[in-house]
């Protein structure tokens, strides 16, 4: 009773392992390569530029971009440093919502990309509320992804589960909060409607071959060190404050569960990677961004889509954690 009693455990034990996957074991290249680029820049071969550029990269501002006029400047500038060649930058509306917002980039944005001239297979990063609006996009116009449009969706410390302040706004604000879409649609019950109710509709096959292009970049930085500009936010972010956060968004909430890949997890706030040294929000460092960006193309190189599992959650069976983690599992069942 007491053996089979134990067995039981291990199994359950093992059971969460893999489900906890997506965030304690995914593949953590980017940030051991955001680390080590901060002090010494990479240096590319011809033959991993000539592989980059098969690519298109879009960058995708979040909410208050309009407000952010070196938004990504930064990026921008180290991709064009190693002789990157096509790169375009979209501005979604802060005030519309979610679903608006993915509606548009479905219906305008993206194809006037492409009518643009543009014929290479899209990589988008998208930072923050974009995150949410182009996984929504994804989902709901799989194609996108399935034509080959869309080679890759990146998403940058977005509000993927909610966010304590479209929660907030949406307490404060009541029914006035639709004067504010934008904001109240990163609440946990609208981002639940957006993402999860949405994704749930999916057909298995469909969501698992969309879950191979969906990668989340996650993020927490020590309160200490946070701008001063995060301060006005403490009161907002009481309840995230608990959890380990950027300043903005708690870190559990930068990724889904089942759907996607986390890249890894970053030291920084939640401006830090895309926002200029001059600007609204002073934060990092230059070599922050370019390391940063540095790390995502490394990524892109090093990582051929076809090694991309379908169910999303184990980008690496290689991880010395994991497996260990599985023979200590199987050595005590087997007892």
């Amino acid at each position: 009773m007491m053996k089979h009693m134990a067995r039981s455990i291990i199994l359950a034990s093992l059971f969460a392992l893999f489900i906890s996957t997506p965030y304690e074991f995914a593949h953590g290249a980017l940030a051991k390569d955001f680390k080590e680029f901060q002090v010494k820049e990479p240096v590319f071969t011809a033959e991993e530029i000539a592989y980059l550029n098969q690519f298109h990269y879009v960058w995708v501002g979040g909410f208050g971009n309009e407000l952010v006029s070196g938004y990504f400047m930064e990026n921008l500038k180290a991709m064009k440093d190693i002789g990157i060649e096509d790169i375009s930058r979209l501005s979604p509306k802060s005030m519309y919502g979610v679903n608006l917002n993915a509606e548009i980039i479905i219906e305008q944005n993206l194809p006037n990309l492409i009518s643009e001239g543009h014929r290479k297979p899209l990589v988008i990063f998208a930072h923050s509320k974009a995150g949410a609006e182009l996984v929504r996009a994804m989902i709901i116009k799989p194609g996108l992804i399935l034509d080959g449009t869309v080679d890759r969706l990146v998403t940058v410390q977005s509000p993927l589960r909610g966010s304590h302040m479209g929660d907030q706004a949406r307490a404060l604000l009541g029914m006035m909060s639709s004067w504010m879409d934008g904001l109240h649609s990163m609440s946990s019950e609208e981002i639940d409607k957006s993402i999860r109710q949405a994704l749930n509709a999916m057909d298995p096959e469909t969501r698992n071959r969309i879950s191979q292009k969906i990668f989340y970049v996650v993020s927490e930085q020590d309160p200490r060190q946070l701008p001063s500009a995060y301060a006005a936010l403490g009161k907002m972010m009481r309840k995230d404050l608990n959890r380990r956060n950027d300043g903005v968004v708690a870190r559990e909430h930068m990724w889904i569960p089942g759907f996607g890949t986390v890249l890894g997890k970053l030291p920084a706030s939640h401006t830090q990677l895309v926002f200029p040294v001059k600007g609204l929000i002073r934060d990092g460092t230059l070599e922050d961004r370019r390391a940063f960006t540095y790390g995502l193309l490394h990524n892109i190189w090093t990582t051929p889509q076809d090694l991309t599992p379908a169910s999303g959650n184990i980008r690496s069976l290689g991880d010395p954690q994991l497996l260990s983690r599985l023979r200590i599992c199987v050595s005590l069942l087997k007892r």
